[in-house]
Formats: structure tokens, sequence, C-alpha cells
């Protein structure tokens, strides 16, 4: 091989490089750029799902907070409550403890 074939082999590898640097950097924005989209999604959408929970009824907010206990692991969920009482609303059981709630929700702009 003589000296101009190494030179021409030698630009071409670092041709190459230059090329795959420049698409991995391209990917990693990208990347970047998508999970951007994707946070600002979740937040729109937490907007949303917050102002159709403001819309329930209270015997519907009841219902709702006994669908998180269930979901986050509580047994035997009952909504018990009734609007306007004073005791539990949900009644539930944790692996160490029983549980009650008392669901309040206040007007939207007292947060």
């Amino acid at each position: 091989m003589g000296t101009g074939t190494v030179v021409l082999v030698v630009l071409a590898v670092l041709g190459v490089g230059t090329v795959v640097g420049i698409l991995a950097r391209a990917g990693r924005r990208e990347a970047e750029a998508e999970k951007a989209r994707l946070k600002e999604q979740a937040r729109v959408q937490a907007l949303r799902s917050l102002e159709s929970i403001w819309a329930t009824s209270p015997l519907e907010f009841e219902e709702y907070i006994a669908e998180l206990c269930r979901r986050d692991g509580c047994t035997g969920v009952l909504r018990v409550g009734a609007a306007n009482d004073l005791g539990a609303d949900v009644t539930g059981r944790l692996p160490e403890a029983r549980s009650a709630v008392q669901a309040l929700r206040e007007t939207p702009h007292r947060r």
C-alpha cells in the first residue's frame, strides 16, 4: 500500500467517524425532544384529569377516592359515606391496619 492509499483510508475512516458522531448526537437530541414532549403531554393530561375530578358529584368523588385506595393495594374497600356526613367516607384494609378516609374536596380556587 502506498502512502497515498494510506492517507485515503485514514481520511475515509475519519469521515465515517464524523458521520457516525453527527448521527449519534442527532439521535440524542431527538430522544431528548421526545422525552420533553411526553413530559408536557403528561402535564396536560394531569390538568385535564384534575378538571374532571372537580366536575364530579360528592358521591362520585368518594368513589374516585375508593378507586385510588384499591389501586394502591387496599383490600375490602367500601364507600360508606354520604354527602355532608362527618364520618368516614371510604374504609379498607392495609396489610398492617384498617384504614378510614374522609374525602374532602374544597373549591378549585382554594386548593
